[in-house]
């Protein structure tokens, strides 16, 4: 089969030979987290005059290959995701002294939530397509923790704004590598089933 090499970083993904692939990639990555209601691209100022620390933004990239083929996929082959540093924002909080109460833990779909989740669609007469949820943890919602604001991913660092002032991304929904956004985004996930009629096991 042939093999497909993912850059590590910006700078190797923009000299490849599939450099528009990955520009378009990051874009789409971009764009995905700016969709939900209150991210938006603000310059540095605003969490400045907050005292709110910007933590730095790590780009993960992959390719997504036809186990059938060996090549490329027909659609989206190239995948970027941009994530807070969730190491580098908690290192920054603590030395502005900015404690964070929300919970980190979050389950995991073991074996029997699976069968569950099989039978109550087979109870409920539908076609089970996909069971991954796109894009999950920005679709939760924050537990009364202030905004976090993330640096430009390194594809967009040279973006201004009108007045030339650096930018950054101010979150309002929980991002992928954030300590809490797994819990978050677990809540979201509780509520959801329980408005469709599940209910918690008491043990």
């Amino acid at each position: 089969p042939r093999q497909f090499v993912v850059p590590a970083t910006f700078k190797q993904a923009a000299q490849s030979e599939q450099a528009s692939e990955w520009e378009e990639a990051d874009r789409k990555a971009l764009d995905a987290i700016l969709l939900y209601p209150g991210n938006r691209i603000v310059p540095i100022s605003v969490p400045i005059d907050q005292g709110l620390p910007i933590a730095r933004c790590v780009t993960q990239r992959r390719i997504k290959v036809d186990a059938a083929t060996g090549g490329l996929e027909s659609r989206n082959a190239f995948k970027a995701r941009h994530c807070v540093d969730g190491g580098h924002l908690q290192m920054l909080l603590t030395r502005k002294g900015i404690g964070t109460t929300s919970d980190s833990s979050s389950s995991v779909a073991d074996e029997m939530l699976v069968k569950m989740m099989l039978a109550d669609t087979a109870l409920r007469g539908r076609r089970l397509l996909k069971a991954d949820v796109p894009n999950a943890y920005p679709q939760g919602k924050r537990t009364g923790r202030p905004l976090t604001y993330m640096a430009m991913p390194e594809a967009f660092r040279n973006m201004r704004a009108d007045d030339g002032s650096q930018l950054c991304i101010e979150l309002a929904t929980p991002m992928w590598g954030e300590r809490q956004a797994g819990f978050e985004w677990q809540l979201e996930l509780e509520r959801t089933l329980e408005s469709l009629g599940w209910r918690r096991a008491e043990n």
